[in-house]
């Protein structure tokens, strides 16, 4: 069902009647029709057009305000229209028995090509692809054959009460089912098409609605693109197409059939057939064309007579603009010669010109170079004053020697004294194995002597013998168990000896450990004595006679602006608390630093730091640039130790950016959280944890953490970041000074149990010692006791083998109180052994250490040297180059 047109009726004078301001109406149409109508639009814009041209020719030349009348001011003339319908009545007639005898042929748009159900009503899918003409559908009472037209209905955006099946959506879902869903394709061809290029030859509308009363469109073209999900697109569809599906004529449901036939009144159905065939609509369109077309043939008449007039003024336009024609060629000749003129001083000064344009860029390319090694030495300047910066920063992070020296040296003194006794040792060691030696040599002779007289002895008794062998058996074996007694004795008292050294370890332990304590205690005084000097001298924690100093600095002369610092007096700690310690270690050290705008004054700064004893404070060289420092911040969320501080002085904060990076280094209360606070940025970066450690993360993935090292008892940056509470800082001190004599009176106490302990032992060694000499004694008796049976046996042997019996017996016993003396020194001499590697290993710690510091410190007071040199001479090329800049600049200005 196309969209119709306005229809122009063709008289046989060819002159054009348009219809203007009639609404637009919509009906159905046959092919033959809408190329009639085609035919006749024609002429219609023809006709707007040249109304447009007259109109627009009489507003210029002639006044005729009276004959501008708006159509729509004259009323119809009934007379004038009966004599346009006599004068057109065949034609009219003959229109209208053609378009009664023209068969009706096949639309193009409009017709419903499929319709498709899924869970709708009592159909779970069913699908129907209809004809181009007359469709029947055919089925027993209750098979869903309404279903089809309330499907149609609804899928072209009709309301669910017209169909006379529901009262809403979601009553034409399947029982069971919670989504249904309609489609119905179009046939979309012709000249009459609706955007075909959007949609195709085909238009897919699908309308899915649910349980809950939800309800969606789906607009596809016919390749099954989606090309809109909005109701407003459907009715500009319907409109197009002239499909209106709540008008009965085009779906009449057997509800409202039923009541058409059976309630309404004659007239109510006359005029429902008016209404439903659009013949009331047809006719007053016709009644409005009749008046149109009258008042058009008023004005064509009222227009015609001002021709004349019009034609008059045309011949005075000419002839007016004939002459002017004349004098503009005048005035184009003149402007011509004019225009030689000018081009040829152009000519002239372009010459001029091209040589002062050689002279210029000349000019800028000099002042390109100049300006571009001028940035090179600011670069490079910035590079080496942030060198520098690290360099002094490393420096202050050495800390000072003492305490290594001091170190080494008690581990010197341990070493030399364990070393004597390993010398004392050694000797001993060494006249035991002579001794050892010579009572080996002594016995083996006494053997080879006795087994020579031994051969001599013929005859012996052997009944006497026997009996003196039995009391020597029972001598010897009361000799055996006194000797496993004094073994016993002498294992008990090599047992209170270990003891003994034990304790003596421990208590050398322990005697280390007061004097580190006592060693703090006195760094607690020394914090104390810092503390209550602070207190009278708010400057004591940054160095040494600062206030003297900063005198000094104040009087001295400098090359350019006058030293700022020292650094902490601008800066304060928001958390001290939670943030001093960690901040102490790694900003302390730039606290007492100052800064310098000029390379040269540095030395001067150097020489009164020293003179007041303050050679470590660190020096920065740092023109006085305001730069945006937010760029390397992180987002707001992260602590930073810029966001951690307070800062005064903007040129002191823009110093210790470029020095120490504090815009951009994390803070975090735990290592942990340091790295998780990195890996939720995401682009890696550097942390320091309250827990002393500091985390790095690489932007291309991986990381590290090392310790921190804390500060030595006796440093002075305890002093710093304490909020301004001295009174807390001496509680603090004191607090821990007393903690620390409570240890140390722990410490003593076990000292002096240590050496009731070893009294102790001591005094049961000597007890044992006594034992040791009482069984000696007897078993010496037992000895004698033995031997005098020996001798019994050995009456009738010759006494030389007694006497070298006797003497290899002494002999051996000496040898046995020597092994016995040698294992006791080997014992000692291993414990000293023991003591000496850890020592020593110490030693040589501490020794690596300090030439490392040594070469550190070397090799970084060199480095200051030589970046000072090499910043004062860049320093110097910058101003060279800022002398000759201006001069080009105003070279080039001249030009």
């Amino acid at each position: 069902m196309p969209k119709r047109r306005a229809v122009a009726i063709h008289s046989e004078s060819d002159e054009d009647i348009v219809s203007e301001g009639s609404p637009a109406v919509k009906r159905a149409r046959t092919e033959a029709e809408s190329d009639s109508e085609d035919v006749g639009t024609k002429p219609t814009n023809r006709a707007t057009r040249s109304k447009g041209k007259s109109r627009r020719r009489r507003d210029e030349d002639v006044q005729v305000d009276d004959e501008d009348v708006e159509v729509g001011q004259f009323e119809p003339d009934e007379d004038e229209e009966k004599r346009f319908e006599e004068e057109h009545e065949d034609e009219i007639r003959e229109r209208l028995m053609h378009k009664g005898k023209s068969q009706g042929g096949i639309a193009e748009m409009g017709i419903i090509e499929s319709l498709e159900m899924h869970q709708f009503m009592c159909h779970k899918y069913l699908t129907f692809t209809m004809g181009p003409q007359i469709n029947f559908i055919i089925g027993h009472n209750g098979s869903g054959k309404s279903a089809v037209l309330s499907a149609l209905t609804v899928a072209l955006g009709g309301k669910a009460t017209s169909t006379g099946r529901g009262t809403g959506l979601k009553s034409f879902i399947r029982e069971g089912q919670n989504v249904a869903e309609v489609t119905v394709v179009l046939k979309n061809q012709g000249e009459e098409a609706y955007r075909p290029k959007d949609y195709g030859k085909s238009i897919v509308i699908t309308r899915r609605f649910n349980k809950d009363g939800g309800s969606s469109y789906k607009i596809k073209s016919k390749d099954g693109k989606a090309i809109s999900t909005k109701r407003e697109e459907l009715s500009a569809i319907c409109d197009h197409m002239n499909i209106q599906v709540d008008n009965p004529m085009n779906i009449l449901t057997q509800d409202s059939a039923r009541q058409f036939l059976s309630a309404s009144q004659p007239g109510d159905k006359y005029r429902f057939f008016l209404r439903g065939t659009q013949l009331s609509q047809l006719s007053e369109e016709y009644q409005t064309c009749m008046e149109n077309i009258s008042q058009t043939q008023k004005v064509l008449k009222r227009k015609s007579e001002v021709i004349p007039d019009l034609q008059e003024a045309l011949s005075e336009a000419t002839a007016r603009f004939q002459e002017a024609s004349k004098a503009r060629e005048q005035r184009h000749k003149a402007d011509e010669l004019k225009k030689e003129l000018a081009w040829a001083h152009v000519a002239v000064k372009e010459e001029e010109m091209t040589a002062k344009f050689e002279e210029v860029a000349k000019l800028k390319r000099r002042l390109s170079k100049i300006q571009e090694s001028s940035r090179q030495a600011e670069s490079e300047v910035e590079e080496c004053r942030a060198s520098i910066a690290k360099l002094e920063q490393e420096r202050a992070d050495l800390g000072d020697r003492g305490d290594l020296v001091t170190k080494r040296d008690a581990l010197q003194d341990q070493i030399r004294a364990n070393a004597q006794k390993l010398l004392e040792f050694n000797r001993e060691e060494k006249e035991m194995e002579d001794s050892k030696r010579k009572l080996d040599s002594i016995i083996a002779g006494l053997k080879s002597q006795i087994e020579a007289e031994e051969k001599r002895i013929q005859e012996f008794s052997q009944g006497k013998r026997d009996e003196t062998n039995r009391k020597l058996e029972e001598a010897n074996a009361e000799l055996k168990q006194a000797e496993e007694h004094l073994n016993s004795i002498r294992a008990e008292i090599n047992q209170k000896r270990v003891d003994c050294d034990s304790a003596s370890q421990e208590g050398r332990t322990l005697e280390s450990e007061v004097h580190q304590m006592k060693d703090r205690i006195v760094n607690c005084e020394q914090q104390l004595e810092m503390s209550r000097a602070q207190e009278k001298n708010k400057l004591a924690q940054f160095g040494r006679n600062m206030e003297s100093v900063l005198a000094e600095i104040q009087k001295g002369r400098w090359y350019g602006r006058q030293p700022a610092g020292p650094f902490g007096t601008y800066v304060k700690v928001k958390d001290p608390k939670q943030w001093a310690p960690l901040l102490r270690i790694q900003i302390g050290g730039m606290m007492s630093g100052f800064a310098i705008t000029d390379a040269r004054d540095r030395k001067a700064l150097d020489k009164i730091l020293r003179d007041h004893g303050n050679g470590n404070c660190p020096i920065i060289i740092s023109e006085v640039d305001m730069f945006d420092y937010s760029q390397g911040e992180p987002p707001e969320s992260y602590l930073t130790i810029l966001r951690a501080l307070e800062i005064s002085d903007p040129y002191v904060l823009r110093v210790l950016v470029n020095a120490l990076h504090i815009e951009s280094t994390l803070l975090a209360p735990t290592r942990a959280e340091a790295d998780s606070t990195l890996r939720s940025m995401g682009r890696g970066g550097v942390a320091c944890a309250a827990d002393l450690y500091r985390v790095v993360r690489f932007p291309e993935g991986g990381g590290q953490s090392s310790i921190i090292q804390p500060l030595q008892g006796s440093d002075i940056r305890h002093q710093l970041f304490t909020g301004g509470n001295v009174e807390a800082e001496i509680k603090r001190w004191t607090v821990e000074r007393d903690a620390l004599n409570t240890q140390l009176s722990t410490l003593n106490g076990r000292i002096q149990e240590l050496k009731r302990d070893y009294a102790q032992w001591r005094h049961a060694i000597e007890s044992l010692q006594r034992q040791e000499s009482s069984l000696q004694q007897e078993v010496r008796r037992l000895k004698t006791v033995r031997d005098n049976l020996m001798l019994e046996v050995n009456d009738e042997m010759p006494a030389g083998v007694q006497g070298l019996q006797a003497a290899l017996l002494e002999q051996e016993a000496d040898k046995e109180l020597l092994l016995a003396q040698f294992v006791q020194l080997t014992r000692n001499k291993l414990q000293v052994n023991e003591e000496q590697h850890p020592l020593m290993d110490k030693k040589d710690k501490v020794k690596a250490q300090l030439s490392e510091f040594s070469e550190k410190e070397t090799a970084l007071h060199a480095q200051l040297e030589a970046m000072g040199v090499k910043f004062k001479k860049l320093q110097n090329d910058i101003e060279f180059y800022a002398k000759k800049v201006k001069p080009e600049e105003d070279m080039i200005a001249a030009r």
